[in-house]
């Protein structure tokens, strides 16, 4: 441990010897440091902290407000209450409700009780209720990204339809509003997948390891009563306008033919659902594929990426 420490401080000293001039970094001001810092995204600010000694220092002394900055500089005003709640459902025991439901209060308020857009950002209290750290930076950040990819590729998929079906011509870009609208139900879904997606995963694992389950009564929320289960459900769905719900309706569709088409090639296979009785009309999460759009955004991205990037290799490999 010893030497660790020491290598970690000489690594961080840059300590001019005799010979050498000062580095001209060091006669920034503080201020200006922190500036730069803000400007950073997660993964940058954890290179440039070990850089200098002058970039650790301004952080350990400016921590909470650049990581505030770099939050609210990445993440619009407009989805801030919704992407901390949606980041704390994340740390949650899913089978405690109790404290779910307190998140979904907590959003709800703060969605209600939210300052106009045009405010500023540093004169408004954050929505989180936790410390902000590197490492919840970095999950956050991860998230947004992910649901940006998301809400680009359903744009760039949808306005040709709606041109095609309507008959109508409009902007092939969404505008700032459409966009938002997008990027709110992509957080719901993710929202919704950390609250009763990980219950609903358990019990897939359970039934892959050869224990029986009962999707028809126990899906979701385990061994609760049908009761408990549409309780639970109307806290979630109830309190949005009907079209809000009709858009994260939309972002599941839209992940399933996403996501579909590479289970589709294992079963023209007959590698898993050869000796299976599958019956894809059942709108429940019994049915493998959906089982996995309740895995959460991260989790799709990853798959798609790894799918897409096969078969970009394949196209090479049968170019060259």
């Amino acid at each position: 441990m010893a030497v660790a420490s020491s290598g970690y401080k000489a690594y961080h000293s840059n300590s001019p010897s005799k010979n050498e001039t000062p580095s001209p970094i060091r006669n920034l001001p503080t201020e200006i440091v922190a500036e730069v810092l803000t400007g950073l995204d997660s993964s940058s600010l954890s290179s440039a902290l070990l850089a200098h000694r002058l970039f650790w220092e301004t952080f350990q002394g400016c921590q909470r407000q650049i990581l505030r900055e770099i939050v609210t500089r990445l993440i619009p005003p407009q989805l801030l209450p919704l992407a901390s709640v949606t980041y704390e459902a994340s740390l949650i025991d899913y089978s405690d409700w109790n404290r779910s439901r307190r998140l979904l209060d907590q959003l709800h308020y703060l969605h209600n009780n939210q300052a106009p857009a045009s405010a500023s950002s540093a004169s408004s209290p954050p929505p989180w209720q936790w410390p902000l750290t590197r490492r919840v930076t970095a999950a956050m950040e991860r998230v947004h990204l992910m649901v940006k990819h998301f809400a680009a590729d359903f744009a760039q998929r949808t306005i040709p339809r709606f041109s095609h079906i309507f008959q109508a011509t409009r902007p092939e870009t969404c505008t700032p509003s459409e966009e938002l609208r997008i990027l709110r139900a992509f957080y719901r879904f993710q929202l919704y997948c950390n609250i009763f997606g990980r219950k609903a995963l358990e019990s897939a694992r359970e039934a892959v390891c050869g224990r029986e389950y009962d999707w028809e009564s126990q899906q979701l929320v385990g061994q609760k009563s049908d009761e408990d289960v549409q309780g639970e459900l109307q806290a979630f769905f109830w309190v949005w306008p009907p079209w809000v719900n009709e858009q994260l309706a939309c972002i599941f569709e839209y992940l399933e033919t996403r996501l579909s088409g590479f289970f589709d090639e294992v079963a023209a296979h007959d590698v898993e659902w050869g000796y299976r009785r599958v019956d894809w009309i059942e709108p429940t999460v019994a049915i493998s594929h959906r089982r996995f759009l309740v895995s959460t955004i991260p989790f799709l991205n990853c798959h798609i990426s790894i799918s897409i990037l096969k078969a970009f290799q394949a196209d090479r490999f049968t170019a060259i």
